[in-house]
């Protein structure tokens, strides 16, 4: 083969092996994998952007407008799915932890269906016990619908 007719071949290929980042590449402080052989993720907590309260259901109005200020929360189909939990320190206050964007890797185009691995630990440095309430997970289309996947999971 002419060696001019071969560069067009190796540089698609160049750009395909940098187009994917290391799993550890996408962790930040604030999440990460709980271990280099799982999809469980940790998330610290609590999130600075959502004040706690004493009543879980203010908590979650003032989580559902933090997570749309996320890049690319809002993006509809070219969108980003971000996951975190509720929960506890056992005083009464309801906190969320950091969001996280963790999951199966894409390509950046348009999909109809976004997924983020749910976080499965809080780390909150002050709590000296924490219970989990709930999961949360945000979808990049608003209005959308309860999808059936989230129904079996709920």
């Amino acid at each position: 083969m002419h060696p001019r007719r071969g560069w067009p071949t190796l540089l698609v290929l160049a750009c395909l092996a940098c187009e994917s980042a290391p799993r550890k590449a996408r962790e930040t402080e604030h999440y990460g994998f709980i271990s280099d052989e799982s999809d469980y993720v940790w998330a610290r907590g609590p999130w600075p952007n959502v004040e706690p309260s004493h009543d879980v259901d203010e908590v979650i109005d003032r989580l559902c407008p933090a997570i749309m200020m996320l890049q690319n929360a809002t993006d509809r189909d070219y969108g980003q799915e971000y996951c975190g939990l509720i929960y506890s320190r056992g005083d009464g206050l309801y906190r969320v932890s950091h969001p996280s964007p963790l999951g199966r890797w894409q390509l950046r185009r348009q999909a109809t269906r976004k997924s983020c691995f749910p976080v499965r630990k809080v780390i909150d440095p002050e709590a000296r016990t924490l219970a989990i309430l709930a999961d949360y997970h945000s979808h990049p289309w608003h209005p959308s619908p309860l999808s059936e996947p989230d129904r079996r999971a709920a």
